[in-house]
C-alpha cells in the first residue's frame, strides 16, 4: 500500500504559481490521498454505512486525478472570511469542502484532514450510497434508500470520488477557532453517476474493457486508475510558469505577437506591458465611473455611487494562471473569479480584442437585468451575463488578462 501511495503522489507535478501560502507538499498529500481514496472506492474496498465490511461495489471507469492550478485558483475565490463551508454552488464545476475545527497550524495538516474527513462520512448509516441492484449497476447520487437524494454531509465524498473526474485543485485558510478546506474538480454533479459498475482497478490487460470513458483505453498500471492522455498538468519552476499550449494559440508577447516591452512581469514573456496597462485602465476607468454613481443600468437609471473602491492593481501570479487558461483556447465563459471573452480570429489586434472583450464585460449592466439598486451579488446570478460587471468592479480587487 505504501509502495502504491507513492507511485500515485509522484504521477503527477503539483507545482502552482500562486502567492495563495499553499506549499507544494500540501498539493502532493491531497492529489496522493484523494487518488488513493478514488483507487479504494473502485477496488469495493470504502466502507458504505454504519456496518462493518459493508462496502461500494467495484467500479471501472475511475480516472486518476492530475492537480489544476487554475482549479486551485478558483477554490481560493470561494473561500469565505470567516472558515466556514462555502455556500455558493458552481454551474462547471464539483465542490468538496471540509470544516476543520481542530484548527491545524499549518496548511499541510488543514489539507491532510480536510481529505482524510470525508470518506468517513460514509460510515453513517444516515449517509451510506443506496446500493446498487446488480454488480453492473452504478454508484449513484442516491442514498441510502435508491430514489432518495444523496444526504449533502456525504456530497463532498460522492465529489471526490467521481470516475470520470480528471483534475482537482484545492486551498485553504486558517482562522482563529477553526479552518477551512476546500477542493474544485473539472465536473458539475451531472447527471446521478457517481462511477460506473465493474470489477475494480484496471491492469494493461483489461483497459479496454475498465477504461473506456475516454479514449484512447489507457491504464496506469501503478495505480490501476484510468488516465485520460490527454490531461494536462500545469508546472512551474520557481522563476517560470510552463504549459501545454495548443498550438493554436497566439501572445502579444509570444511567436505571431505584436511584441513589446515586458517589464512588469517578466517571467510571463508571453505578455506585454502595454497590453497589461490597458487592461489595468480600462478597468479602473470603469470603476472609477461606478463609484462616482456614472454607471447606467437596464432600467436607464443609474448605479448609486459607492466608497471603498479600491485601485486595481495589475498581478504576475494571477497573469500566469491566465496565459495557462488562454493557452487552451478555451470557449467563452462566466465564472465566479474567472472572465473569459472571447472575439472573432482575423477581425482584431491585440489591442482592439483587448478593448472590445473589457467593454463587453462591462456593457452587460445596461442590457440585462443585474443586482439591484443594493448592487448586491446573489445566488440567482451565479454563471448569468451579469457575473462578468460584478466581478470587475467588487470594491477590492486585482485583476489580471
Amino acid at each position: 500500500l505504501n509502495h502504491i501511495k507513492e507511485q500515485i503522489g509522484q504521477s503527477r507535478p503539483t507545482t502552482c504559481p500562486s502567492t495563495n501560502g499553499v506549499p507544494d507538499a500540501a498539493r502532493d498529500a491531497a492529489l496522493t490521498a484523494i487518488n488513493q481514496y478514488r483507487r479504494t472506492a473502485v477496488n469495493g474496498m470504502m466502507q458504505n454505512g454504519a456496518t462493518a465490511g459493508t462496502y461500494l461495489p467495484h467500479g471501472k471507469n475511475m480516472y486518476m486525478l492530475e492537480w489544476d492550478c487554475n482549479l486551485e485558483a478558483l477554490a481560493g475565490v470561494l473561500l469565505p472570511a470567516d472558515c466556514s463551508a462555502p455556500a455558493t454552488s458552481l454551474p462547471n464545476n464539483g465542490i468538496s469542502s471540509a470544516v476543520v475545527t481542530s484548527v491545524p497550524t499549518t496548511i499541510d495538516k488543514v489539507f491532510t484532514e480536510g481529505v482524510d474527513s470525508w470518506p468517513v462520512l460514509l460510515q453513517d448509516a444516515a449517509n451510506a450510497f443506496a446500493k446498487p441492484a446488480a454488480p453492473t449497476d452504478p454508484v449513484k447520487y442516491e442514498g441510502p434508500q435508491a430514489g432518495a437524494a444523496l444526504p449533502p454531509a456525504v456530497l463532498p465524498l460522492g465529489n471526490m470520488i467521481r470516475g470520470s473526474t480528471t483534475k482537482v485543485g484545492c486551498t485553504a485558510k486558517i482562522c482563529t477557532q477553526q479552518a477551512v478546506f476546500v477542493c474544485l474538480y473539472d465536473q458539475p454533479l451531472q447527471g446521478d453517476t457517481v462511477y460506473e459498475g465493474g470489477d475494480g482497478v484496471c491492469q494493461v490487460s483489461t483497459a479496454d474493457k475498465l477504461c473506456t470513458t475516454y479514449p484512447p483505453p489507457t491504464c496506469d498500471v501503478n495505480t490501476g486508475l484510468c488516465v485520460k492522455t490527454d490531461v494536462t498538468t500545469t508546472t512551474t519552476t520557481a522563476a517560470t510558469a510552463t504549459t501545454t499550449i495548443s498550438s493554436l494559440a497566439a501572445f502579444p508577447g509570444g511567436a505571431g505577437g505584436t511584441g513589446g516591452a515586458n517589464t512588469r512581469c517578466p517571467q510571463n514573456p508571453l505578455m506585454t506591458d502595454d497590453i497589461r496597462f490597458l487592461f489595468r485602465d480600462m478597468h479602473n476607468y470603469r470603476r472609477s465611473q461606478t463609484a462616482l454613481g456614472k454607471t447606467i443600468k437596464n432600467t436607464g437609471r443609474y448605479l448609486p455611487s459607492s466608497s471603498n473602491m479600491q485601485y486595481m492593481r495589475y498581478n504576475c501570479p494571477l497573469e500566469a494562471v491566465a496565459i495557462q487558461l488562454a493557452g487552451t483556447c478555451p470557449s467563452p465563459l462566466i465564472q465566479s473569479g474567472r472572465l473569459i471573452g472571447q472575439v472573432p480570429i482575423g477581425t482584431y489586434t491585440f489591442t482592439t480584442a483587448t478593448q472590445e472583450i473589457v467593454k463587453s464585460l462591462w456593457r452587460v449592466v445596461r442590457q440585462v437585468n443585474g443586482p439591484g439598486m443594493q448592487v448586491t451579488f446573489r445566488a440567482q446570478h451565479v454563471g448569468t451575463p451579469i457575473a462578468s460587471f460584478t466581478q470587475v468592479p467588487a470594491r477590492s480587487l486585482k485583476a489580471s488578462r
